[in-house]
């Protein structure tokens, strides 16, 4: 069985992701709880580790669904392998961008290591490209120039990357293929397992006579054994885009020692020769990310992926994603389903209890509006009033509206009286001074409004009173109006017009600023 097939070495510490109808491993049914992770049923399989679909339970009733890279128990006593694991997580973690899989925690127990990520609901680029064949459809162009720019995006996001002191880190995945490359439903394909990456300060460190990462997709120098730098990057993503356009392996053999000869000898053709749709500026664009040469090659990842822009219009985020999920319909919908299941089941959370119980009660004490004695006590005697009204006993008068609505009514009677009372200065201040003699007192308000809408002002008003100086508010009019209004309504006379009076000399305008404090002129009220 080739490498493919049957994952890589405990040493390689390659992931193949298995198909989507194999059997599940024997604690993919359960879940497996460490520390504040819940681990279920297995994303990925390889030699040196497993990929476990996850659910973080946090705080407060706070989750999350997650993946988690679990390193093999019997490796993880073993420190080459817990230094490969922990380089990978302090390297992902220094690279920040929407195209490289984020790394988001490291749990350590006695006897194992995890390496906690973000979970992307997609598929590998690999089997989208085995699917697609498979229905006999060849992927469109522009989906593969999408996916092959994301990828160099990433790439040029992790080549840049840099330590706490600002330092490079020189980072060079080495492990570039079309199985670390995601791509998810939103259209976004992002890079993954760092696992053999190149780096500066890295705890664990490649031997001389050790090859890390897949033949068919190494450059020509990192297979000779020489030093690479981000270029060898660039050949491996090109290498990715020509199989994609093409449908078939640029270097294949059974054996991986022809693999590698294949590498460092055979002539490559451009994937136009398969598909002629392919536009020329791409044959010439891969054929420059191939070149044996590193100094031939873009020297960045980045533009690489600017020329593949100009060669050929990418696909859209929404037509990769749409083209995701019709190829991949059968294993996104099993791993849905599956993620309902555990996101349904939820866990008890002590700690979301206690966070409840040391919140206040959302009582009507605590929502009033207005808090004044006086008007809690207008209320109350509002409520006994009308249920005497309505022939009710004390304990038979219906309980009281709820406290939002309670205070709703108290606002809206206190602007009703405001209105009132704003009005009868505006008309006291406009009518002549006989107009208010000679009307007729106003209607009584209803009973409710009386009772609660003046000691609603009042209780209001009274901070802003008390900061003023005592002989600065003049003394409203409504009031007094309101006083000695009769016990029953007067009936409404004819509306007549009254001329207004002619403007007293020295009244315009008819106000004066004392102290800061606008005040109406005597001779002009």
């Amino acid at each position: 069985m080739s490498s493919e097939g049957s994952g890589r070495s405990a040493r390689s510490g390659r992931l193949v992701f298995p198909a989507s109808t194999s059997a599940p491993s024997a604690d993919a049914s359960g879940s497996i709880r460490i520390g504040r992770y819940a681990l279920h049923g297995i994303l990925a399989a390889g030699g040196m580790a497993t990929v476990h679909l996850a659910r973080l339970i946090g705080e407060a009733g706070f989750s999350r669904t997650v993946a988690v890279k679990r390193l093999h128990p019997n490796f993880a006593q073993e420190q080459e392998f817990v230094a490969m694991l922990l380089d990978e997580a302090r390297l992902v973690a220094r690279i920040r961008h929407p195209n490289v899989v984020p790394m988001l925690d490291v749990v350590r127990e006695p006897s194992e290591l995890f390496l906690v990520m973000e979970y992307v609901h997609g598929e590998s680029w690999s089997r989208l490209i085995a699917a697609s064949l498979k229905r006999g459809r060849e992927v469109p162009v522009p989906i593969c120039a999408a996916i092959a720019i994301d990828v160099l995006n990433g790439l040029h996001a992790a080549h840049e990357a840099r330590n706490e002191r600002g330092e490079p880190l020189g980072i060079v995945h080495r492990d570039v293929s079309p199985q670390n490359a995601i791509v998810g439903v939103d259209g976004v394909t992002r890079v993954l397992d760092f696992g053999v990456a190149k780096a500066s300060g890295r705890l664990q460190s490649t031997q001389n006579d050790e090859l890390k990462g897949k033949l068919a997709y190494m450059s020509p120098q990192q297979i000779m054994g020489e030093p690479v730098d981000r270029r060898a990057d660039v050949w491996s993503a090109a290498v990715c885009l020509w199989e994609s356009l093409a449908g078939a392996r640029l270097f294949k053999a059974e054996v991986q020692a022809t693999v590698a000869v294949k590498v460092l000898n055979d002539a490559v053709e451009p994937p136009s020769k398969y598909r002629p749709e392919i536009p020329k500026a791409l044959d010439d664009v891969l054929m420059k990310g191939l070149a044996r040469e590193p100094d031939e090659r873009y020297a960045t990842a980045r533009d690489m992926a600017i020329a593949i822009e100009e060669a050929c219009p990418p696909a859209t985020a929404r037509a990769v994603g749409e083209w995701v999920s019709e190829l991949a319909a059968e294993a996104l919908g099993s791993r849905a389903t599956r993620i309902e299941e555990i996101e349904s089941a939820v866990e008890p959370n002590p700690s979301l209890g206690k966070l409840l119980a040391a919140v206040p009660l959302d009582t009507p004490s605590s929502r009033s509006v207005v808090t004044s004695p006086e008007v809690a006590a207008s209320s109350e005697t509002s409520s006994s009033a009308t249920a005497a009204r309505l022939g009710l006993a004390r304990d038979e008068a219906p309980p009281p509206a709820a406290s939002k609505s309670r205070s709703s009514v108290i606002v809206a009677a206190a602007l009703v009286s405001v209105a009132l009372v704003a009005a009868a200065l505006i008309v006291s201040r406009r009518a002549p001074n006989g107009a208010t003699a000679a009307a007729p007192p106003a209607p009584p308000l209803p009973s409710a409004s009386v009772t609660a809408a003046p000691t609603a002002v009042t209780s209001a008003a009274a901070p802003l009173q008390s900061a003023a100086p005592p002989a600065a508010a003049p003394a409203p009019s409504a009031p007094t109006v309101a006083k000695h209004a009769p016990s029953k309504p007067a009936p409404t006379p004819a509306k007549t017009t009254a001329k207004p009076a002619a403007p007293a000399p020295n009244c315009s305008p008819n106000f004066v600023i004392e102290g800061g404090i606008k005040k109406i002129k005597p001779e002009c009220l």
